[in-house]
């Protein structure tokens, strides 16, 4: 299995990757990303194969990786409490040093992907521009977001749309009546 690596020094990386790209070889990138753990992005390419079947072998198009991935961080915190050793700006953790043509690459084999689509990930070429771009961006919601029961517009409604209704918030109290019921 490999081990992803991860980017936080930029040089390493793109000596690491660029062997195999081309594209704007030597330039990296910033990559933030609203996906809670991050994401490791992996190159692969099609090759042709054959499968066995039961009216005999077929040929079929297969997919194998190219390559070293590289991880890109999310906006989650440590469940030890401490603040991450990386930014994170508008809900999006920020990876330096991604080398550019492996970005272009992986979004280009990726672009139907919904994370795409959705710009829960996206790239740019100046960390200020990464970190301008996350702060317009921050509205934009992932669907992995935590819940918050305590969050209701005006009316009572909640405000977080995966809310259900009715559901209440946990009273210890609630809890020993139960037990007492079914005792």
């Amino acid at each position: 299995m490999t081990k992803a690596k991860t980017t936080d020094n930029p040089a390493p990386a793109m000596a690491e990757v660029s062997s195999h790209h081309n594209r704007g070889a030597g330039s990296a990138v910033t990559v933030a990303c609203k996906i809670p753990n991050g994401l490791v992005l992996q190159l692969s390419e099609l090759y042709d194969t054959t499968e066995p079947s039961p009216s005999g072998a077929r040929p079929i198009k297969a997919s194998r990786k190219v390559g070293e991935a590289i991880s890109v961080k999310g906006p989650a915190r440590p469940l030890s409490g401490m603040p991450p050793d990386y930014q994170i700006i508008g809900g999006y953790g920020l990876t330096y040093g991604v080398p550019a043509d492996f970005w272009n690459d992986w979004k280009d084999q990726n672009r139907d992907l919904d994370a795409v689509r959705q710009n829960l990930i996206f790239a740019s070429t100046s960390h200020e521009r990464a970190m301008a771009q996350a702060k317009d961006m921050k509205t934009i919601r992932s669907g992995m977001e935590p819940l918050d029961p305590d969050s209701r517009n005006a009316d009572k409604s909640f405000k977080d749309p995966r809310m259900v209704r009715g559901i209440k918030k946990h009273v210890d109290s609630d809890m020993e009546s139960e037990k007492a019921e079914m005792a």
